[in-house]
């Protein structure tokens, strides 16, 4: 992952005045090109539970049903968590495009 100054490329004013306050869309104004890897992205999949609402996927301005791309699991405490299967994520991920 590369270092980069996310108020330097939107304005001095973001971290005073707009972060956790409002919402910005600026188009074209990060270079994300090279920011991950396929390897970091998969390094990060299979080490951590990702389940909502640190990842969630939606199309078209909805949110995709978890059990679309996870099985939930249960630990010995009786915990409820969703596991990720890359196959029907990646079927996920190919119908947005």
């Amino acid at each position: 992952m590369t270092d980069l100054s996310i108020a330097a490329c939107l304005g001095e004013d973001l971290l005073a005045q707009a972060l956790h306050r409002e919402y910005r869309h600026v188009p074209g104004a990060l270079d994300v090109a090279g920011l991950m890897t396929w390897d970091d992205l998969n390094h990060i999949l299979a080490g951590h539970r990702l389940q909502p609402p640190r990842m969630r996927l939606s199309r078209d301005g909805e949110t995709l049903l978890v059990g679309g791309y996870t099985a939930p699991m249960a630990t010995r405490r009786h915990t409820v968590w969703h596991h990720l299967h890359p196959a029907e994520l990646h079927a996920r991920l190919a119908e947005s495009t």
